[in-house]
Parts: structure tokens; C-alpha cells; sequence
């Protein structure tokens, strides 16, 4: 008798934790899903959901990278939300915050090059609120940025993140739109292969037209800039950084006047 109470107690801990391990992943996908929504409407609400979702994972399963990883990214995308708002109260929190859990990520087999995308997309934003920083964390963010490529050539978002860096660098200090613009190019390529299921990362590719077409207005060649932002709304009718900032303004003067560091 005692051998089959046992027994049933056992088959019991594995239902529930299939249930468990079943709860968990949906939890995950709804914080991605969350964070698309909130991509594509640069939403902070819908990113401060996605982040108690994952905190919320992770009180329970504290070495589930798939939590780990859409917590952070949470993380990056409020700290560029907080950036273009100039909302200062809790940045240097989340920031460190963020920068803990990137480099958590950087450690990981499944997300090395993603975290450091992250890490380096987060020094971006802290150099963004002192640009007299820049002296000692540009290099860093350049490094990081060259890291997640040895570790995933094919990775978008890192040839995302170097082109901002050559675009918003000045040429006295080895900036370059041409060579932001092939990056951005580069990306969108590889963005074309990336498959968005699962829980595998696919942000990114929206921001790199709207980038691309920044790097257009900037070389005097307005008329691609439209072609290619009207693409991306085809695409994604939602997309609101293209839709109520850079497609009006390339429209209303023939070139972009929002040169700030974002990554939106």
C-alpha cells in the first residue's frame, strides 16, 4: 500500500510539473508578444507587463533563460522609452539593472550574442543621457558590439546596433553614415532569414528601415528615405516611430530633423 501511495504521489509531482513547465513557456510567450505590441507602439506600459511576467517566471524557475532574456530586453526597451522622454527618476537603477541581466545572458550558451547586444544597446542609452561619457564607454559599446558578432555573424540586431553607432558618431571620431547605411543594409538582409517562432528574439527589423531611411535623408537622397519607410508601413501599419515621426518629416522638409540616439 505504501509502495503505491509513493507511486501516486510521484505520478502526481510529474502532472504538475508538466502543467508547470507548460505555464511557464506560455507566460514566456505572452511577455513576447508583449513586447512586440510594445515595439511596434513604443508602448511603456505593455514593456512594464512583459517585465513583471518574466520576474514573475524567474521568482520560480530563477535559470530559465527564455525569462531571463525577454526580462532584459523588457529592461532595454523601458530604458529607451525613459531616454526619449527624458525621464531620469529610476534610470540609473534600471540601467544597472539591465546591464546585471545582460551580462547574465553574455555567460549563457543560448543567448551570448544577444546579451551582448543588450549590454551594448544599454551603454548606448546611458551615453545618450552624457554624451561627455563617451570618451571611456564608446569604446566599450564598439567592443561589445564586435563580441556579438564573433559569437553570431547572422545576427541583425548586431549590425543594427553598429550602424547607429557609425551614424550618431562624429566623423572626427571615426563616424560614418556610409558605412552606418551598409550595416543597416546588412541587417536587413539578415532579417529576411530570421524566423519569428517560438521564443527565439526577432525584434529589430522595423527600427533598422527607419534607420535606413535616416541614413538615406542624411546622403541627400530624401526620395528612398519615403520608399523605404512606406515599405516598413505596408509591412507594419503600426510601426510609430516611421508612421508619425520620420515619414511626416522626410515628407514635410525632405530630410529627417531628429538626429537623437534612439533606438525605438
Amino acid at each position: 500500500m505504501a509502495h503505491l501511495i509513493k507511486k501516486s504521489v510521484l505520478m502526481m509531482i510529474i502532472i504538475v510539473s508538466f502543467i508547470y513547465a507548460g505555464d511557464i513557456e506560455k507566460l514566456i510567450s505572452e511577455a513576447k508578444q508583449l513586447t512586440k505590441t510594445g515595439y511596434y507602439q513604443f508602448d511603456k506600459a505593455l514593456f512594464m507587463k512583459a517585465k513583471g511576467l518574466c520576474e514573475r517566471v524567474l521568482s520560480n524557475a530563477p535559470e530559465n533563460s527564455d525569462a531571463l532574456y525577454y526580462l532584459t530586453y523588457s529592461q532595454f526597451r523601458l530604458l529607451n522609452i525613459m531616454m526619449a522622454n527624458k525621464e531620469t527618476d529610476g534610470f540609473t537603477e534600471l540601467f544597472e539593472s539591465t546591464r546585471e541581466n545582460a551580462n547574465k545572458l553574455c555567460k549563457s550558451g543560448k543567448f551570448r550574442s544577444e546579451g551582448k547586444v543588450l549590454l551594448a544597446g544599454a551603454n548606448i542609452y546611458k551615453l545618450s543621457t552624457n554624451p561627455m561619457l563617451g570618451i571611456t564607454l564608446a569604446p566599450t559599446i564598439n567592443s561589445q558590439i564586435a563580441e556579438a558578432i564573433e559569437e553570431d555573424n547572422n545576427n541583425p540586431r548586431a549590425y543594427l546596433l553598429r550602424g547607429t553607432m557609425s551614424y550618431n558618431t562624429p566623423k572626427m571620431f571615426g563616424g560614418s553614415v556610409e558605412k552606418a547605411q551598409e550595416d543597416f543594409q546588412k541587417a536587413l538582409e539578415l532579417y529576411t532569414n530570421e524566423n519569428d517562432k517560438g521564443l527565439t528574439p526577432s525584434w529589430g527589423r522595423y527600427e533598422t528601415m527607419a534607420w535606413l531611411g535616416k541614413s538615406y535623408v542624411k546622403l541627400g537622397q530624401p526620395d528612398k528615405a519615403i520608399e523605404i519607410y512606406e515599405t516598413a508601413l505596408k509591412e507594419n501599419p503600426n510601426f510609430s516611430w516611421i508612421k508619425y515621426v520620420l515619414l511626416p518629416q522626410v515628407k514635410k522638409s525632405g530630410k529627417s530633423n531628429s538626429e537623437n540616439v534612439k533606438i525605438n
